[in-house]
C-alpha cells in the first residue's frame, strides 16, 4: 500500500517550483489520520496519547512512514501546465468575463492592460497563484489613483494581477464536484483577511444549496441565474480529468437594494478543506446531521494535546453524548482544528458556545 503525502504546499510547488516549509504540510496532514488506512508519509512525531484518541474515534491508529515512494494527497502535481491553468485565478477570471459577463474585473499582465475603474469603489488586487486570502492588497478609490499604477509597476514583473471591486461580502459558500460528478454544497467561514476558518453543514445527509441557512434570504430569481452560471462553470472544468475533484467558490454580497450572488470567486482544482470537512463529517458520527469543521488559534504553548483533551473533556463526542467535539489536531501545529457533530443546529450551537468558553483565546472566526 503506497503511502500518502499531504502536500498542503501544493500551490507553492505548482506555481513557484519549490516546496513550502514543512510546517505547511504538518499543519494539515493529521486530518488523514481520521480518513485513510494507507501509511502517511511524514517526518513529524506525534504523541502516543493522540494516536490512542484517534483509535477511540475511528477504530484504528495511523501508520507513519518517512521514506520510500508516496502519492500526493492534496494536489496531483502530474500535468503541471494543465494544473497551473486550472488553479490560476486568471482562468476563473477569464470565465467570469467571457461566460458570466462580469465586466468590472481586470486581468492585468502589463501596465497597459490597466485602466482606472469608472466607479469610485474600493478595489482588491489579487495574486492569481496564491491560496485564498494570500497576497491580496486593498485599495481605496483615492489610493488606487495615487498609488495603484506604481504598485502595479513593481508587482507585475512577478506575474499578472487580478483587479476587481471589493464587494460588501456577506456569506461564503462552495460547490465541490467529485470526479464522478457528484456535487455537494456547504457554507465556508472566512475571516476578515479572506482566509478560510471552517465549513458548516446544516444537513450532512443532504448537502445541497437549499440547506444553506441564508438560502431563503436571496431572491429566487437570483438563485436561478446562479444555477445557470454554475452549470456553465462546471461544464468547463469537468471537461478536464481530475483525480480529486474541484471546488467552485461563491459568495453573497450586499447590493444596492438587496443581497446579490457572486457566482465565481475562484476555483480550486484539487482537494479542498471543504471536501475534507465533508469526508470527516460523513465518517465520524454519521447519524448526526449537523456538522461544523472549525479552525482556531494554536494552544500548543499550554500543553499540547493533553491540555486540549483535559480542557474539552466535558464536551468531547463519545458514546454517551449525542452531540460533541472531536479534536482533530495534535496540539502542536499552526492551528487547532475541531469537528463539532450534533443532532440539530440548536445542539451544535450550544456545543460551539461551550468550546469558545473553554478556549477563550481560540480566536474562532465564527459568524454562522
Amino acid at each position: 500500500m503506497k503511502s500518502l503525502r499531504v502536500n498542503a504546499d501544493y500551490e507553492t510547488e505548482l506555481f513557484y517550483g519549490h516546496s513550502g516549509a514543512a510546517i505547511m504540510n504538518q499543519s494539515l496532514e493529521f486530518l488523514t489520520f481520521f480518513l485513510e488506512t494507507n501509511p502517511i508519509f511524514t517526518a513529524k512525531k506525534y504523541p502516543p496519547a493522540y494516536f490512542e484518541y484517534i483509535e477511540s474515534i475511528v477504530g484504528s491508529k495511523p501508520t507513519l512512514i518517512s521514506s520510500g515512494e508516496f502519492k500526493n494527497w492534496w494536489g496531483e502535481l502530474r500535468d503541471l501546465e494543465l494544473e497551473r491553468k486550472l488553479n490560476s485565478k486568471v482562468t476563473s477570471s477569464e470565465l467570469c468575463i467571457s461566460q458570466l459577463k462580469e465586466c468590472n474585473i481586470q486581468i492585468i499582465h502589463t501596465l497597459s492592460d490597466y485602466h482606472a475603474p469608472e466607479s469610485q469603489v474600493p478595489m482588491i488586487a489579487k495574486n492569481p497563484y496564491g491560496m485564498s486570502g494570500q497576497k491580496f492588497k486593498l485599495f481605496t478609490p483615492e489610493a488606487l489613483i495615487s498609488e495603484g499604477p506604481e504598485w502595479l509597476k513593481k508587482s507585475l514583473p512577478h506575474g499578472p494581477i487580478i483587479l476587481e471591486p471589493l464587494l460588501k461580502r456577506q456569506k461564503d459558500f462552495s460547490h465541490f464536484v467529485f470526479p464522478d460528478e457528484k456535487v455537494i454544497c456547504y457554507q465556508n467561514l472566512i475571516d476578515h483577511k479572506f482566509q478560510y476558518r471552517g465549513t458548516l453543514f446544516r444537513d450532512i445527509q443532504k448537502p445541497s444549496i437549499q440547506s444553506l441557512a441564508f438560502y431563503s434570504d436571496i431572491d429566487p430569481r437570483n438563485w436561478e441565474t446562479f444555477k445557470h452560471q454554475l452549470a456553465l462553470i462546471q461544464n468547463y472544468y469537468s471537461s478536464f480529468p481530475s483525480e480529486f475533484g474541484y471546488s467552485i467558490d461563491s459568495f453573497t454580497f450586499q447590493g444596492e437594494f438587496h443581497s446579490q450572488i457572486r457566482t465565481l470567486c475562484e476555483v480550486n482544482f484539487r482537494r479542498t478543506m471543504g471536501r475534507v470537512a465533508y469526508d470527516l463529517s460523513s465518517k465520524v458520527a454519521s447519524k448526526l446531521t449537523w456538522s461544523l469543521f472549525l479552525m482556531g488559534k494554536s494552544q500548543g504553548s499550554k500543553g499540547g494535546f493533553q491540555f486540549l483533551h483535559k480542557t474539552l473533556k466535558p464536551i468531547l463526542l463519545n458514546s454517551e453524548n449525542e452531540s460533541g467535539i472531536v479534536i482533530l489536531s495534535p496540539g502542536d501545529t499552526r492551528f487547532e482544528i475541531f469537528l463539532i457533530k450534533a443532532r440539530d443546529e440548536k445542539s451544535g450551537l450550544e456545543c460551539l458556545r461551550k468550546l469558545k468558553e473553554l478556549l477563550p483565546d481560540g480566536e474562532f472566526a465564527i459568524e454562522l
